[in-house]
């Protein structure tokens, strides 16, 4: 299987939201920007947004489809001349698009000897809107005069804090028993992986404030005491995560006091104390439709960390792959892992011809899992059966019900069964609410 590159031929596409008497409407423009005619070819179109597959289509035809994943056919002895334009003009959706990220998200065109041209694909627009599109986090601005004296979030259940002095160069932990050194151990971890330049934990010896921790009774669970004075910072607790949580707390403090001095200050004396008001403190990650290698997850689990967030929901098998090595069934990985053109699984949700994917090694996981347990994370992994394993049946088809009435593979007639489509609000702002 070979991949050439063209990147003058391009996609738009173009969102238009339910008018009266019509219905809401997907456009794609496919533009020749080469020298050289194109004939004898598909339009291989990846999601998120899905189209019915019943849906009409005006200028084209539907030959292939799953879930995000659609291949159209021009007409028949269709040519695409140097500098001319194809439009596609879908009727129906699943539903409707919300987000100029709900559109195309790559695209290609797949050609008879079983090659691919990649096409370079703008993002949905919306007729009708001209906001300007966002992506990302919007920085919030550290206001002059916040309305709290010291950088924490979240605000503890009690913060009794006065004075201000320079911030000191570092903090310099200092462990007495096991359990202290481990959690020291980990919040130097922790900083090295989000702020390994700005040396937070540093030696006495370079300055550092001593931060005395003091495991001790009479806590709750992840609680914590911070004590200010004396040129020195207690940290108490009655368990590993209370001071972590403890640690992270004063580290905040300082990197507010330390990058926003104007702002923020780092206290002479008092007393912080915080308990956890939810047991359960979690985030969801899908690795199943978007995969991340192991040094993302750990990133990951350490920005939870910092955020005091305790369980990790790792989603770890779905219809688009399966992501976890299983000793007993290699295929799992080596066919579900990863999609592509030509592939078993093919390139859902946009992720291109070339073969993509992962999945995590046993290995890997025992790796994560102890991290993730040192910053007082609990995993959560998923694995979604009987339910959404296309992934999984491709890799064993010897699972697939004897008695299924169709086939489970993608085309234009496999799924006519599919729920009605639901409300949703589109990006345009118009349509029912979600």
């Amino acid at each position: 299987m070979s991949f050439s590159r063209q990147p003058k031929i391009t996609l738009e596409t173009t969102w238009v939201p339910a008018a009266e008497g019509d219905q809401p409407a997907y456009v794609l423009t496919l533009q020749n920007g080469g020298r050289e005619p194109l004939s004898g070819f598909r339009l291989v179109v990846g999601g998120p947004g899905r189209l019915d597959p019943q849906a009409e289509v005006e200028g084209g035809s539907l030959r292939k489809w799953l879930s995000n994943f659609s291949e159209f056919d021009p007409p028949e002895g269709f040519v695409l001349e140097p500098g001319a334009t194809w439009t596609l003009t879908v009727r129906q959706l699943s539903y409707n698009l919300q987000h100029w990220t709900d559109g195309a998200r790559n695209a290609y065109l797949a050609l008879a000897d079983g090659s691919t041209v990649a096409v370079s694909v703008g993002q949905t627009v919306c007729r009708g809107n001209n906001a300007p599109l966002k992506r990302g986090a919007e920085i919030y601005p550290v206001p002059r005069n916040p309305p709290v004296a010291v950088s924490i979030i979240p605000w503890p259940d009690h913060v009794a804090v006065a004075g201000s002095r320079t911030c000191p160069e570092g903090l310099a932990l200092q462990a007495g028993d096991p359990v202290a050194t481990q959690a020291a151990q980990a919040f130097e971890t922790l900083t090295a992986t989000l702020f390994g330049v700005e040396g937070i934990v540093r030696p006495l010896a370079e300055g550092g404030m001593p931060v005395l921790l003091d495991l001790a009774g009479g806590f709750a669970a992840e609680a914590y005491r911070i004590g200010f004075g004396d040129g020195r910072v207690t940290i108490s607790a009655g368990d590993r995560t209370g001071l972590v949580y403890g640690l992270v707390t004063l580290g905040q403090i300082w990197r507010g006091a330390r990058s926003h001095p104007d702002s923020f200050t780092f206290p002479v004396s008092g007393e912080i104390r915080d308990q956890p008001s939810m047991g359960w403190r979690g985030l969801h990650l899908d690795v199943a439709r978007q995969f991340y290698g192991t040094a993302e997850i750990r990133k990951l689990l350490a920005i939870m960390a910092w955020n005091k967030l305790n369980r990790f929901h790792w989603h770890l098998s779905d219809d688009e792959a399966w992501r976890v090595e299983i000793e007993a069934y290699p295929s799992l990985t080596e066919i579900g892992a990863w999609r592509g053109h030509g592939l078993p699984i093919p390139p859902l949700l946009g992720s291109g011809p070339e073969p993509t994917g992962g999945y995590y090694s046993r290995q890997a996981v025992r790796e994560i899992v102890a991290f993730a347990g040192s910053l007082g994370i609990e995993v959560v992994p998923e694995i979604d059966l009987p339910g959404h394993c296309f992934a999984l049946l491709q890799a064993l088809p010897e699972l697939r019900d004897p008695g299924r009435d169709r086939p489970l593979s993608f085309g234009a007639g496999v799924s006519r069964q599919l729920r009605q489509p639901r409300p949703r609000q589109d990006l345009c702002g118009a349509g029912d609410d979600p």
